[in-house]
């Protein structure tokens, strides 16, 4: 079943994944990449042009072909993560915040540990460093890569975990990806490795 569309709200990250082979590239655009023909910010294309507009303006932007989108909620590294029994993340300096009024408390020392679900989605959460969503974006590539290591602990090939990794990203996901192709690429798993990851300049409007 997909999930409805959530066309009417702001993306907050927007990555760019490339599988070449068993290399996997990654490059985040900054949700304040500012588009001066259509006067907004990158984070607003998903708001006014939909799936199929953010994935063809993300297209133009890079200057190469984006086959496949994936409009994916943050709460669902949540359930992969405890999907997975947990993953350890380097996590790359102090962080604290606390919202009272969400309940909200994000604490975490620096270093490597050991996350749960609800661990991993406040650790992409956070934000409150200098460079603000750039520094969040690199946590969420961290996190991606601390995924791909747990897949390769376990040995995704030997276990049953895979159907129902797949089912929980396809329950979350809005995506032009068949269920095929996606059972196709969660058997490469074993092989990834994450090769390069970058983020594009932000060019601030005038």
């Amino acid at each position: 079943n997909m999930p409805p569309s959530t066309l009417g709200t702001n993306t907050d990250t927007i990555l760019y994944v490339s599988v070449n082979n068993d290399d996997i590239t990654m490059v985040a655009i900054p949700r304040d990449l500012w588009l001066d023909d259509l006067v907004i910010k990158a984070n607003a294309l998903y708001y006014w042009r939909g799936a199929e507009g953010l994935r063809s303006r993300i297209e133009a932007i890079l200057g190469v072909p984006v086959d496949y989108y994936a409009i994916v909620s943050i709460d669902i590294f949540q359930d992969l993560v405890d999907a997975l029994g947990g993953v350890t993340v380097d996590v790359p300096y102090r962080m604290y915040h606390r919202d009272n009024a969400a309940g909200l408390l994000i604490d975490f020392q620096p270093g490597p540990q050991h996350l749960d679900g609800d661990a991993a989605s406040k650790f992409v959460r956070y934000r409150n460093t200098l460079r603000g969503d750039i520094d969040r974006v690199d946590n969420v590539k961290r996190l991606a890569f601390a995924m791909l290591q747990r897949l390769k602990e376990i040995n995704v090939r030997a276990v049953t975990l895979v159907p129902s990794l797949i089912d929980t990203f396809l329950d979350n996901v809005e995506t032009n990806v068949t269920p095929a192709l996606v059972r196709q690429l969660a058997t490469r798993i074993p092989t990834l490795r994450l090769a390069a990851t970058a983020t594009l300049p932000v060019h601030e409007a005038e």
